[in-house]
């Protein structure tokens, strides 16, 4: 192997929805032979992502500080994630502020964001919910018109829109909302990690607060607030129609489709497929949902 076959094995894994056993296992090994061979922090970065996605938060927490110690701003980002929800088994609200302020201070919208969150929960510092509303009115201006997936103008819309709820702007909350799902839809229809589907699940159900279902116009997406409890839902699919059913088992409800049954409607947007095309991806063109 050699640094450019690496790197498109890399490059190559990211484009996969839903990748096999083999793709991971080359996706690591090129990972492993950039790190050792170039030691780019990008890279690294990358790889205790992909750690962080498998829950292997101590791998991630290795590669992250190995990023961090080349002052690599993302790994100061993805750092301040794991002390602030305790990845590795321990809260620290304390280097959560200092990474996410190390980041923050070199242009990192989404270490700011979470910067006016502790603001607001009172997390190490002092809340200041001033503070919270000025740091996030003053990120959203700088993606409200933004198409750029890495982005975090879902993140920073259900912020403002939850902030404009509070002060009695109903439609001005609503749009956000709006724009928060429809951004994030392109985002999880791409990659259905679980930060992005727990994100997706933030927007619906704080939009569904505000506004009723409609269940004559609806989404792949909005299923995970209709299967809070048992219904059955057929779609079209490049003109086949298809079931998906939330059932009740041993008290919990999970989701029947195509022959498989999946814990969660989380479970089924990261591993149910379409032939070999994962869910998210073929919902773009899914159409004619109906609630039977």
């Amino acid at each position: 192997m050699n640094a450019r076959t690496a790197k498109k094995i890399v490059y190559d894994f990211y484009d996969i929805s839903c990748p096999t056993k083999e793709d991971r296992f080359q996706f690591c090994k090129a990972m492993d032979y950039i790190i050792e061979s170039e030691r780019l922090p990008e890279f690294i970065t990358g790889y205790g992502s992909y750690y962080y996605e498998q829950s292997r938060f101590d791998l991630a927490l290795r590669y992250y500080e190995m990023a961090a110690e080349m002052n690599y701003v993302p790994a100061y980002e993805c750092l301040g994630y794991i002390w602030y929800y305790g990845r590795t088994g321990k809260v620290d609200y304390k280097k959560a502020f200092e990474c996410f302020s190390f980041a923050m201070e070199r242009g990192s919208l989404v270490a700011a964001y979470k910067i006016a969150d502790m603001y607001k929960n009172g997390y190490y510092v002092k809340k200041d919910e001033k503070k919270n509303i000025e740091i996030v009115e003053g990120v959203y201006e700088k993606v409200k018109d933004s198409d750029f997936l890495g982005d975090p103008v879902a993140a920073v819309s259900l912020r403002l829109a939850r902030i404009r709820k509070e002060q009695g702007r109903r439609e001005e909350a609503i749009d956000l909302l709006l724009r928060a799902k429809n951004f994030q839809k392109s985002i999880v229809n791409y990659h259905s990690f679980f930060g992005d589907l727990k994100m997706m699940e933030d927007v619906v159900f704080e939009l569904y607060s505000m506004v009723d279902f409609d269940e004559k116009d609806m989404d792949l997406f909005d299923l995970i607030y209709l299967f809070r409890k048992p219904a059955s839902v057929t779609f079209w699919y490049k003109q086949k129609q298809y079931e998906i059913d939330a059932v009740t088992s041993e008290g919990k409800i999970c989701i029947r489709f195509d022959g498989k049954t999946y814990p969660s409607m989380f479970d089924l947007l990261q591993k149910g497929r379409i032939g070999t095309v994962g869910l998210p991806a073929a919902g773009r063109i899914m159409y004619g949902f109906e609630v039977k």
